[in-house]
């Protein structure tokens, strides 16, 4: 975790088999899944990241290279306007 005046930027490194390009580009879509991974899942995870990341107005990177590992990196600023989202404001949070 990196922080400085206005953004704080997380992170996420592992070795493992990673992800192709051509597979790399569709991880966003909602429902898509990549064959080769054996576990269960609905493939909603970097989906839903991406919809939090845009109603914040965050930024997700995601950076891969196969039998390297895959890199993903967060960036979260301090832009607070969204919190007069009335979405956030049906569940209270402030």
């Amino acid at each position: 975790i990196k922080i400085n005046d206005s953004t704080i930027v997380i992170l996420i490194n592992d070795t493992g088999i990673g992800i192709n390009d051509d597979k790399l580009k569709n991880i966003g879509i909602k429902g898509y899944r990549i064959e080769t991974i054996d576990r269960p899942g609905s493939g909603t995870g970097i989906y839903n990241i991406n919809k939090i990341c845009k109603l914040l107005q965050w930024k997700l990177n995601i950076t891969s290279k196969v039998n390297v590992g895959t890199n993903v990196e967060l960036i979260l600023n301090d832009n607070l306007t969204v919190l007069e989202s009335p979405v956030l404001y049906k569940r209270n949070l402030k």
